[in-house]
């Protein structure tokens, strides 16, 4: 008989025993009478440990951890990894202590994969849209770069909320988004450019528990892309604005030789785009207004590259907003302080709306 096996068995059957008699103790207290079988159940045990002690022919044995015992009967239940003695093998050869061993580590390891997470990296994005075409276009951008592992879009929403001073009451169609909590904010920037409203609802959630299967294959769809924010920005960059009939609104450019001229329908939309760079310190402004449309977004493309010069596109989303025929002027303006400021290129467009 070999020492070293019966000492790798004996440290833990030392644990088993006191869990065992914690375990019985505990269960004692709800029986009358049950003093005789805690004595004679601690008895066997002693017994047992003598023949283990005997067997490792007066080998010192290092101290066992009492705490984790006293946590494991305190246990409204025997965790899964736990081994009662009666199962223990009789023959102390190594090959019976590996397998003991193994046995307690695959326990262990099913128990930890069937826990429910608690803690995960998955968010859930809820968005309205005035339609399903709109939210099938910011569904299909947003995959087609694997920002989002899934989209969910739910119709026939009633929303009642206030817009300039007035109750709405209108009919939306209501998104569910699930990707990576790190690719929230790049989402959301995602969601606005493509939304045709001003303001889009655009709000995140936790996700406290779930499928662990399911929270990992989205964690797995989406979490790639945070090690290459820079490409995200580009394609941010690229999607299109969308129309409120979920098509790629059409676009102008201001600064074009011809004098650019617009129709538009009734709730009619178009993006005007003029080059800008923002080193110089100049910035695109409207000058002046219409009172047939109306600037809903507006913003600067950033350019690609980040060399000192390079130029990148601004924006302006503009809509319709009453039958008539009016223009935008836009002034390439740089701010100098208190109040003043240096007017460079000028840009002018009309519009047509019809009624």
């Amino acid at each position: 008989m070999h020492r070293q096996p019966c000492l790798d068995l004996l440290c833990p059957f030392l644990e088993h025993i006191i869990v065992d008699r914690q375990l019985a103790r505990r269960s004692a207290r709800r029986e009358k009478g049950a003093e005789v079988g805690i004595v004679m159940l601690t008895l066997a045990q002693c017994m047992s440990l003598s023949l283990l002690y005997v067997a490792s022919q007066s080998v010192h044995v290092p101290k066992i951890g009492v705490a984790s015992a006293r946590g494991a009967a305190a246990s409204s239940r025997r965790p899964a990894s736990f081994v009662p003695w009666r199962s223990l093998p009789t023959s102390l050869d190594h090959s019976s202590a590996r397998q003991l061993a193994s046995r307690q580590q695959q326990a262990t390891m099913h128990q930890r994969a069937t826990e429910p997470q608690s803690d995960t990296n998955v968010v859930v994005a809820y968005v309205t849209t005035p339609n399903s075409d709109v939210a099938k276009g910011i569904a299909s951008n947003l995959l087609k770069h694997k920002l989002v592992a899934c989209c969910n879009i739910l119709p026939a929403v009633r929303s009642m909320y206030f817009w300039d001073g007035e109750v709405k009451d209108d009919p939306e169609e209501l998104m569910l988004i699930k990707t990576h909590k790190s690719l929230a904010k790049k989402v959301s920037d995602a969601i606005v450019r493509l939304h045709p409203y001003e303001v889009p609802e655009v709000i995140f959630a936790p996700i406290v528990e779930g499928h662990p299967a399911y929270l990992s294959w989205v964690a797995d769809e989406t979490h790639d892309k945070t090690a290459h924010m820079d490409q995200v920005d580009e394609a941010i960059r690229t999607m299109p604005h969308l129309g409120e009939d979920g098509k790629e609104l059409p676009e102008v450019d201001a600064l074009s030789t011809e004098k650019p001229h617009v129709d538009l329908k009734s709730n009619g939309m178009v993006v005007v785009k003029m080059k800008s760079n923002p080193t110089t310190g100049y910035t695109w402004e409207v000058s002046e207004s219409a009172d047939c449309v109306s600037v809903v977004k507006q913003g600067f493309m950033r350019p690609s590259s980040k060399l000192m010069g390079a130029s990148g596109v601004q924006e302006y989303v503009i809509k319709a907003a009453k039958p008539g025929d009016c223009a935008y002027t836009f002034s390439d303006v740089k701010h100098l302080g208190n109040g003043q400021k240096e007017v460079g290129k000028t840009a002018r467009v009309t519009f047509t709306v019809e009624g």
